[in-house]
């Protein structure tokens, strides 16, 4: 008290004001982009994770339907008695054991445990979530996840052909050619003609290719690597 004290009498009002302003305005600020990201939060779990309406979903916690809507809209602040209701939900229906610092918005990450595996591996916290279902109900689906990641290779000309089909890149016709016979360094050149391959042949003139060749030969490797997986356990 006597340094606190003595700390107060140094400081001279001015000073006091605008540290007290300073920390209103950071409280102000922190507290619109928690207030955002837990309502983003809260929304999730009901709609996407429990797929349940409000009415439907204050029967199961036992929150009330207008408490729910006003959670959700940020129009409420969550008292201890909410806390407790969502972590004792998830944790008993879904296996997740959901952070208190998530459900009061202060991280977009479920579980603390969950933070781990993000740093270590990459997944979100969607992938990891929808492997922990896998392992609780889909037992069979999670055999399937485990046999394509068992070989390296093969799982990385899988997922990369599945990147083609799946993803918004934007391929360019071009002509490549190895360089020094060698099959990984390749040099290429962009050829001015939009969304076509080409190959010609003497008195029979041009076949033009479609672009989607591409993704169709990628469907055709993801049945080829698959059918791999199979053999392989034959």
């Amino acid at each position: 008290m006597i340094i606190y004290s003595a700390l107060l009498s140094f400081l001279s009002k001015g000073d006091l004001f605008n540290m007290a302003y300073i920390s209103y305005s950071l409280k102000k600020e922190y507290k619109k982009e928690t207030n955002a990201q837990r309502t983003k939060n809260l929304k999730r779990l009901r709609e996407i994770i429990a797929k349940l309406s409000l009415s439907d979903f204050a029967t199961e916690t036992g929150i009330t339907k207008n408490d729910l809507s006003m959670l959700e809209n940020g129009e409420k602040t969550l008292s201890l008695f909410h806390i407790q209701a969502y972590k004792k939900f998830f944790l008993e229906k879904y296996t997740i054991n959901l952070s208190v610092d998530y459900i009061m918005g202060y991280t977009d990450i479920m579980e603390n445990n969950n933070l781990n595996y993000q740093r270590e591996v990459g997944l979100s916290s969607d992938a990891i979530n929808t492997l922990k279902i896998f392992k609780k109900s889909y037992n069979e689906l999670l055999d399937v996840t485990n046999s394509l990641f068992s070989d390296k290779d093969k799982a990385i000309a899988l997922f990369s052909n599945i990147r083609i089909i799946i993803s918004d890149d934007t391929w360019h016709p071009c002509i490549a050619h190895y360089i020094n016979d060698s099959a990984e360094q390749v040099k290429y050149e962009d050829i001015n003609i939009p969304n076509r391959l080409g190959f010609y042949c003497d008195n029979y003139g041009v076949l033009l290719i479609d672009e989607g060749i591409l993704k169709s030969h990628s469907l055709l490797k993801i049945q080829e690597i698959l059918e791999s997986y199979k053999r392989n356990d034959d």
